[in-house]
């Protein structure tokens, strides 16, 4: 592996590597080698992906003497659920924005999956309409907090700014020495991209590590060319802040927007089927937000002959099993 000599900021120890898995049936029914990385089974909190940012961001909360973490997201945000986590285990008190951005109510929605979790995990939370302005509210809330004696860190939207990034091109170094150590070299890195932060550090991971796998991001949230200039503006940022170059051939961010369905945080029958496939084949656990849609991309990819036979695949499980209760009635009556 290429020696780096980087200085990367600060960060605490929140879990272990994350496993790298062979998918054998799956692989066997599509006639790929395709292998899972679970960040969701994090040590706390649910696990998933937010966990490597949160290590850097709040390590950065602490050397300011933060008492406070204040994020935002949708009414069953992961990353909000993780921040409350992180905020419990570090003896922080934590404040969640959340809006009602997706058009979606009921009992299970609007009381159970994350949501039962940020309460048990004690978080405060702030319920806005999808209209009203989370980062304004945010920053109104740290306001009132300083007047009170509090010192508030506002950690930005899926964790996705320049630090969030670095922190997960980390993720990219222990999968490379993981793959390693099996004596797989992969073509392919397939995961869900939401706020941009993830496929950032990921892409970044790949540069400063000299690894060719394509970073294949499945967009959740934006269509194309938005998450592709989000996705550029963070990576631009990370750089500079690590005070590293882009590489003389930098490749393309890659982002397929066509199975954001009909909104965020809504499935179509290509996520439900996605989900069950997983489930069925492997008995691992997707979620209709994030990675199976994700996963959804990438059995069309390899169904339409966009993964090439012989080419190896590696998808990387971000998490979210917790919202899949928010989405029950998704998968028609239990009895």
């Amino acid at each position: 592996m290429k020696h780096l000599s980087v200085d990367f900021p600060p960060r605490i120890s929140l879990s272990g590597p994350s496993p790298l898995i062979p998918l054998e049936r799956l692989s066997a029914v599509l006639g790929l080698d395709i292998f899972i990385k679970r960040e969701d089974l994090g040590a706390i909190g649910g696990g998933g992906n937010k966990l490597r940012k949160l290590e850097c961001l709040v390590a950065e909360a602490n050397a300011r003497g933060c008492d406070t973490l204040i994020t935002f997201g949708a009414l069953q945000s992961n990353h909000a659920r993780m921040v409350a986590a992180v905020a419990a285990r570090q003896g922080l008190n934590c404040e969640l924005v959340l809006s009602r951005k997706v058009p979606r109510q009921g009992l299970h929605y609007e009381q159970g999956g994350n949501l039962a979790l940020d309460r048990i995990f004690g978080a405060s939370l702030h319920v806005l309409s999808a209209n009203e302005d989370a980062i304004a509210f945010a920053g109104m809330r740290a306001g009132k907090l300083a007047a009170e004696g509090h010192e508030a860190y506002i950690i930005p939207f899926g964790g996705s700014d320049a630090l969030g990034a670095i922190a997960y091109s980390d993720c990219v170094r222990e999968l490379l020495e993981q793959a390693r150590n099996i004596g797989i070299d992969f073509d392919h890195l397939y995961h869900g991209s939401g706020s941009g932060g993830t496929q950032a550090g990921l892409v970044l991971g790949a540069e400063l590590y000299a690894s060719n796998v394509l970073v294949q991001g499945i967009s959740v949230l934006h269509q194309e060319a938005p998450l592709t200039a989000i996705v550029e503006e963070i990576l631009k940022k990370a750089r500079d802040r690590l005070g590293v170059n882009a590489p003389d051939a930098v490749s393309p961010i890659l982002v397929d927007s066509a199975f954001v369905g009909p909104g965020y945080g809504i499935p179509d029958a290509r996520t439900l089927e996605a989900i069950e496939v997983m489930a069925r084949t492997e008995g691992v656990i997707l979620d209709p937000v994030y990675t199976g849609k994700a996963f959804a991309g990438l059995l069309d990819h390899v169904r339409r002959g966009r993964v090439k036979k012989g080419e190896k695949i590696v998808f990387l499980h971000t998490g979210g099993v917790p919202g899949l209760f928010a989405y029950a009635d998704a998968f028609g009556p239990a009895v």
